[in-house]
């Protein structure tokens, strides 16, 4: 059995954006929702927006990867990123760690599939042991260590792509909350898996 877990507001109680890395920057958890809903407006409604955005960023935009287009647009140092993980205080639902302990004792496996950094999902959960898988958006940066272009995108687009390599006939659940998840969502529903959404924003998929 393999299960596939979002982590912001599904795993977590947090958004890892607006709760976590913004305070760190000199962001109001707000103002960066602003900048998220900007950006989406922005595609929605301006037909070059998009070849702006994959110029500037280095990928074509896709639901949930916009933390990664802030940190790169304000010129944040990956270390900020790893120190922000390692630091930040545990907000996972209680119910988790008991499953992640189960899981674990009969040789199930749990993806954590996610569009906030790659970087700091593992500095994040590297407190809590091993036992998990962890897939994010990962990132390159510049030859000081600052983050420029997004190198693998897992938003609603990338999750689907990146999810492949895992369904080899397993058994799978998959766990989500928001339309970043609806395209890992479509892929486990093509083979029969079952899926599960949390919030209003997924209800009935």
């Amino acid at each position: 059995m393999k299960y596939i877990l979002d982590f912001d507001e599904t795993i977590s109680k947090m958004d890892v954006g607006r709760d976590c890395i913004s305070p760190d920057i000199g962001l109001d958890g707000k103002y960066f929702m602003e900048k998220v809903r900007e950006i989406r407006k922005n595609i929605r409604e301006t037909p070059e927006y998009n070849a702006e955005f994959e110029k500037k960023y280095g990928v074509p935009h896709e639901y949930s990867i916009e933390l990664a287009a802030v940190l790169i647009e304000m010129g944040i140092h990956s270390d900020v990123v790893r120190e922000n993980g390692r630091q930040s205080k545990n907000n996972i639902r209680d119910g988790f760690f008991p499953f992640k302990e189960y899981a674990n004792s009969v040789g199930d496996e749990i993806i954590v599939l996610s569009a906030c950094p790659a970087e700091w999902l593992r500095y994040y959960w590297e407190k809590y042991g091993n036992g998990l898988e962890i897939i994010g958006t990962e990132l390159s940066t510049d030859e000081n260590g600052v983050y420029n272009f997004i190198k693998q995108p897992c938003g609603e687009d990338g999750k689907p792509i990146l999810i492949k390599p895992y369904l080899n006939g397993d058994l799978m659940v998959g766990v989500g909350d928001s339309l970043g998840d609806r395209g890992f969502f479509d892929e486990l529903k093509k083979r029969e898996q079952l899926t599960i959404g949390i919030g209003i924003i997924l209800k009935g998929i």
